[in-house]
């Protein structure tokens, strides 16, 4: 098919799988830019590859109107070209490049600054796979749920998609591609990811080559793309079709940082051999020898003169280029900003200056005379100083001023005895503040560690530049460059950094300002963001962003707050367009001066009062100690701490608080401890009884240890961890706003994908209460109760804003749960005031009672040769633990008496025995009852013999003489039940008599009667 154009080589897509339809508006012809190649493999057969031409996609050329080139058959395999040479299609042989130009080497690239992403390539894709857990326990997957990656053209990166409201996710970008001889691929990455759980991996043919959290359980990384070093990782290729995953994989819990990977500078070597063509010298660049494998770069003001070039010449005077430019551009007139000086020391009222040129030099100082001087001057002799500082006389005798100077640590300037005077006791010398507006101390600071400068990407100027009265960000970077100051700042308490910058440089850069890393101060290094021992996002590390609006920028003042600690603050121009004419006036930032306040440095301007429960036990203190865990300082202005009272507990620098019920009591408690060894509830007995039971629980097994994270059901950027039974928060995120672990029993964490992630404290005093007579947990358990406790911070649930919480953990006991974990029942519930509760549920073994003597039951065998066998087993064994403690008790034997008639053989006797006695009696009592029972027999039929007689006579005679008794004419019966006659009408009855027992004692006797017959009619005396 002539409309579709098959892809067949890396640089344009997946080889035979992808395709694309020519558009058919297009009106220019083709050139040799248009198409491209691709090999085949070598075929084992022949020993041979051969080169095809296509056309690369998407076509934008009258292909129509050219042809391509041949292909070209029965390469050998052998062949390779090295770097230099190409592949003569006509001669099948490798010939070094002609000068001006270059062979293109076996890479293919992406993301980088000659090859930005601006879209997928078609060698890529990117989708992502969410699994989840069904109600059966089982894994389900779906694709595209959740977030793929995504390209960000401004950052000039790819990254894993916008995934904080999702878990268990996979979310991975794929490249498929082919290489030709043994190569390697190339990559640098960044992760802002939940450390030790949601990591970036590599794959090659699913084969895992990088995992980010492998050292250490963290991240190598950096945690956000805006800071830290960008890694590399490299990896050999063999040749083959190939598959390559980055893939960025998410746990079921906590979103963390940026909750992103980003990745750039994709380098794969060996997916291109033996280029047909030698490619030109781009602009800026130029090679002048046979065979080059790269173009030389122009140097600062030579340019080349055609694309191609062999040589660089010379721009016009008064012109300049920056290095590798391709334009002469006309100099402007200089000014001050183009020269720095250095300052020497004030001595006897004057000080040495040594001006210089700053580099790259793209000023004309013909036109405006400014030349870079070397002169002594009179020092700079304040009237007034800044805040915390104080003239200080050259000598005493003119009473002329030299310099503004600091008081030493500890003491403050007194305008009264203008003198520095030490702080008392119960105060510190807090507010130290540090001025610097004269750049020369700087290179002091460099060689203490305390400040350092650097440039990434494609740099000229190599960091920033120290120009005397300023320090700017270089000159001459290109696109996707990165010129960074960094101060690594020693913070002694609460304070702030301020600069003040002039942001000169066009559209589309920017300024950037952040808190990259904090300091460790066990190993005394500075360590990454993953690494550090806050939980706080690195979004909330970035301090400043201020975009380039043109050269017409004024200075600036921006003000930055840092908690008490060590940071590095970042000063950093990011370039990410590179304008055809930029000059250095315009393409730049300027550092005119800067204050920091909180430092050891420079000096305070008061003596601050110690505050509540800090204090300092001597004068001229630097800062005022907290009070220790177990102490407190309730006043102002303290020089001492004293132990909490008993009962009570303090962490460092708080004050004390009370433990509550089932703590153990005892002075200067750090934390409370509470006796979850032996939870003890007494009540009466059940059924009326009045005896006392007691019950006994011991959750030691969950209550000292570490749990959590659970995920809360409100979103996926709240989660609880649980210690019960004392404040231990180690290793959780449950982290203060000074970058401390929280100590409580339980904490609620906020924060994740970008937000500010915080640890609140909803534990406090607590209690413990038996669960007994809940229909849905029979067995019980123990009820854990947090009373009020104040929040760190709001807390936003929806419509209700939390300050402050009670807590209810219900411990059930379940012995089939095993340790079990918390589960969310409600949050927050009963909000009222702000006040809010949390529930949750436990189902455990550890909440079951702790079985006692009362829940055995003992079970006695027979006495066998003198012994008899004790064994033992629970009464209900889902009600109550066995502990090492308790446990059920082993079988035993115990002595017994055998008796012959306990005996096996007394048994048998007396069974026997007994048998023969009851046949015996038996047998007496039938042979009485069988002769009473005759006697009766006999009896009964002399009276029926005399009774029928009786009858016969007064049927035959009447009653009246008429000879029929009296009885209507009709059927007469007669039968063991009476004499009736049955009429057409009725039956009635003639008389009754008593009836005889019959010698049939089984024999049913019944009467027919009708409805109209009474009993009594019926019956007699003797009730037939």
């Amino acid at each position: 098919d002539n409309d579709i154009v098959h892809c067949l080589q890396p640089a344009c897509g997946l080889p035979t799988l992808h395709s694309w339809r020519r558009t058919s508006n297009h009106n220019r012809p083709c050139t040799p830019e248009d198409y491209t190649f691709s090999y085949s493999q070598c075929s084992t057969l022949t020993t041979a590859r051969s080169l095809n031409f296509f056309w690369k996609p998407p076509v934008t050329c009258l292909t129509n109107e050219t042809q391509l080139p041949s292909p070209v058959l029965d390469i050998p395999c052998d062949l390779t070209c090295v770097d230099g040479q190409y592949f003569n299609t006509s001669e099948k042989k490798c010939e070094f490049c002609p000068p001006g130009t270059y062979s293109r080497p076996p890479l293919v690239q992406w993301g980088t600054a000659e090859k930005p992403w601006s879209s997928w390539p078609a060698q890529f894709s990117a989708f992502c796979v969410s699994s989840y857990f069904t109600n059966q326990n089982s894994v389900s997957t779906s694709v595209d749920v959740c977030s793929p990656w995504q390209i960000d053209k401004d950052m000039g990166v790819i990254y894993s998609g916008d995934n904080a409201a999702y878990h268990y996710i996979e979310s991975i970008v794929s490249l498929n591609i082919e290489t030709y001889v043994t190569g390697y691929i190339a990559f640098e990455y960044k992760v802002s990811a939940e450390p030790d759980a949601d990591v970036l991996m590599f794959r090659l043919d699913d084969a895992t080559l990088l995992r980010t959290s492998e050292a250490g359980g963290f991240s190598s990384s950096s945690s956000s793309a805006d800071f830290g070093v960008w890694e590399i990782f490299n990896t050999t290729v063999l040749p083959g079709n190939h598959r390559f995953d980055w893939v960025y994989y998410k746990d079921r819990s906590i979103s963390y940082g940026r909750d992103k990977a980003y990745v750039r500078g994709i380098d794969v070597h060996g997916a291109v051999i033996n280029p047909p063509e030698c490619l030109a010298c781009p602009a800026g660049t130029y090679s002048d020898k046979e065979g080059s494998s790269s173009c030389i770069t122009c140097d600062k003001s030579k340019v080349p003169d055609k694309v191609g070039a062999v040589t660089c010449v010379e721009c016009p005077e008064n012109f300049f280029s920056l290095k590798g430019g391709s334009t002469c551009y006309l100099m402007g007139e200089c000014d001050e900003d183009d020269v720095g000086s250095n300052v020497g020391p004030c001595i006897g009222g004057k000080e040495y200056v040594q001006e210089f040129w700053l580099q790259p030099k793209i000023c004309n100082e013909k036109v405006g005379g400014l030349e870079p001087r070397s002169y002594e001057r009179p020092c700079n002799m304040p009237t007034t100083c800044k805040s915390g500082q104080h003239l200080v006389n050259a000598t005493k005798a003119d009473k002329t001023y030299a310099s503004c100077a600091y008081c030493p640590t500890g003491a403050v300037y007194s305008t009264n005895t203008e003198e520095c005077e030490t702080c008392p006791r119960g105060s510190a010398t807090y507010t130290r503040n540090y001025y610097q507006t004269d750049f020369d101390p700087l290179l002091s600071w460099a060689e203490d560690e305390i400040l350092s400068t650097g440039c990434a990407g494609k740099c000229y100027s190599g960091g920033w530049r120290k120009g005397g009265s300023f320090l700017d960000s270089g000159a001459g970077n290109q696109a996707y460059s990165e010129s960074f100051l960094i101060f690594n700042l020693p913070m002694v308490y609460d304070g702030l950094v301020e600069v003040n910058v002039t942001v000169s440089c066009a559209e589309g850069n920017r300024f950037v300002v952040v808190r990259d890393r904090l300091y460790d101060s066990e190993s005394g290094k500075w360590l990454p963001d993953t690494m550090r021992s806050t939980a706080r996002s690195a979004e909330d590390d970035v301090l400043d962003v201020m975009e380039c609006g043109g050269c017409d920028a004024v200075p600036r003042l921006r003000s930055y707050d840092l908690k008490q600690g060590k940071h590095r603050v970042i000063l950093r121009y990011e370039k990410h367009i590179s304008e055809p004419g930029e000059v250095a006036a315009c393409d730049r930032v300027l550092l005119h001066g800067f204050r920091i306040l909180g430092t050891d440095w420079g000096g305070p301007s008061e003596c601050t009062i110690c505050d509540r429960n800090t204090y300092s036990n001597s004068p001229g203190a630097s800062h005022c100690t907290p009070c220790p865990a177990g102490t407190d300082s309730p006043t102002l202005e303290s020089t001492s701490c004293e132990k909490c009272l008993e009962g009570y507990y303090s962490a460092e620098g708080t004050s004390c608080k009370p433990c509550g019920e089932n703590a153990f009591l005892k002075q200067g408690l750090s934390e409370c401890v509470y006796n979850c060894r032996n939870i003890t509830f007494t009540s009466s007995g059940s059924d009326g009884n009045d005896e006392e039971q007691s019950h006994t629980y011991d959750l030691s097994s969950v209550g000292f240890s570490l749990h959590g994270p659970v995920s809360s059901p409100s979103g996926p950027s709240l989660s609880y961890f649980f210690s019960l039974c004392s404040m231990n928060m180690a290793g959780s995120l449950c982290i203060g706003p000074q970058g401390s672990h929280i100590q409580t029993q339980l904490c609620l964490v906020s924060g994740g994908g970008g937000e500010e992630q915080q640890g609140y404290d909803i534990g406090g005093t607590m209690r413990f209460d038996e669960i007994v007579d809940e229909p849905q947990h029979p067995q019980g358990g123990v009820r854990l109760s947090y009373t009020h406790n104040a929040l760190s911070h709001d807390v936003e649930f929806g419509d209700a804003t939390c300050t402050q919480s009670y807590s209810t953990v219900n411990v059930y006991c379940d012995m089939s749960a095993g340790e079990g974990m918390p589960v969310v029942v409600r949050e927050p519930h009963d909000v009222n005031s702000k006040m809010c509760g949390f529930e949750f549920d436990w189902m455990t073994k550890f909440g079951c009672r702790l079985c006692t003597e009362d829940d055995v039951v003992p079970h006695s065998g027979p006495c066998e040769d003198g012994q008899r066998k004790i064994s033992y087993a629970w009464l209900d064994p889902e009600n109550c633990r066995e502990t090492e403690s308790f446990a059920l008790p082993r079988f035993h034997y115990e002595a017994c008496q055998a008796t012959w008639y306990k005996s096996n053989e007394g048994i048998i006797f007396m069974t026997l025995f007994g048998l023969l006695l009851m046949s015996a009696l038996g047998n007496v009592f039938f042979i009485r009852e069988s002769r009473s029972l005759e006697r009766k027999v006999r009896k009964s039929q002399d009276e029926l013999t005399v009774a029928r007689m009786d009858l016969a006579r007064l049927l035959h005679d009447g009653a009246d003489g008429s000879g029929d008794g009296g009885v209507p004419h009709g059927q007469h019966h007669l039968s063991d039940s009476g004499f009736f006659r049955e009429t057409s009408q009725d039956v009635e009855q003639i008389t009754s008599f008593p009836f005889p027992q019959t010698p049939e004692p089984h024999r049913t006797h019944r009467i027919l009667s009708h409805a109209d017959l009474t009993d009594d009619e019926i019956g007699g005396d003797d009730g037939l």
